[in-house]
C-alpha cells in the first residue's frame, strides 16, 4: 500500500547522548478508503525522507491504524544481514584459532634459525579463559627471562596445551630465540609428549 510522508515529530533525549531524534508521519488510504495517520515505530538523528515523499505501507486488513511503515533496504536485505552478522562470530573464531596453529608451525620451522638458546624460569601455568573448543580450555605455560647484559626481562608463552601440564613442567624451561628479535621465539614443550 502506498503512503505518503506528511511530516516528521521530533523526540529529545536527554537519556545518554541528548540529541533529538525524529520519527516520520505518514498518511495513506486503506482498503476501505478511509485516510489513515501513523508514525513510524523508530527514531533516527536524521531524516532521509522529505515531506510528500512515497513510502510503502503494511497492514492487516481491518487493523490498518496499526500499518508499519516497510523499508526497501532492510526488506530485501534484512534477513542477510541478520543471518550473515550471526555467521561472522565463529568464522572469526576459526580464524583466530587457524592464526593461532599458523603462527605457532611457523615459529616451530624458524626455530631451526633461531641462534640462541635460554633457560628461562617458568613464572606460572594458566589455563587460557579466553579460548575454549568443546567447553575445554588450553593450558599457557609462561616463563621468564631476565638479559644479565641490559637487566631487561622477557616474558615467553608456550603454545595452547590441550592437557593439563603442571605435573610435568619444572622449575626452568629452554626457548630458542631469535638473537636479534626475542619476540620471535620457541619453547620447547617436547618433554610434554614423552610418557
Amino acid at each position: 500500500m502506498k503512503g505518503y510522508v506528511y511530516g516528521f515529530t521530533s523526540n529529545y533525549s536527554s537519556s545518554s547522548s541528548d540529541q533529538t531524534t525524529y520519527y516520520t508521519d505518514v498518511y495513506f488510504k486503506d482498503n476501505t478508503n478511509k485516510t489513515v495517520y501513523i508514525r513510524s515505530c523508530s527514531s533516527s538523528s536524521f531524516v532521509t525522507d522529505e515531506v510528500g515523499d512515497e513510502v510503502t505501507v503494511r497492514y492487516i486488513k481491518g487493523k490498518s491504524e496499526d500499518g508499519k511503515i516497510t523499508s526497501f533496504f532492510f526488506d530485501f536485505w534484512g534477513v542477510a544481514i541478520i543471518l550473515g552478522a550471526i555467521g561472522i562470530l565463529p568464522a572469526v573464531v576459526g580464524f583466530m584459532l587457524a592464526w593461532n596453529v599458523a603462527v605457532d608451525i611457523f615459529m616451530k620451522r624458524n626455530s631451526k634459525n633461531f641462534t640462541k638458546i635460554i633457560v628461562a624460569d617458568v613464572t606460572q601455568v594458566y589455563v587460557n579463559q579466553s579460548l575454549a573448543l568443546n567447553q575445554k580450555s588450553p593450558y599457557i605455560i609462561e616463563a621468564e627471562w631476565i638479559d644479565k647484559k641490559t637487566n631487561e626481562s622477557y616474558i615467553f608463552l608456550s603454545e595452547h596445551i590441550w592437557e593439563d601440564p603442571r605435573s610435568k613442567v619444572k622449575d626452568q624451561i629452554l626457548i630458542k630465540v631469535d638473537d636479534e628479535n626475542y619476540n620471535n621465539y620457541w619453547m620447547d614443550i617436547s618433554f610434554l609428549e614423552k610418557q
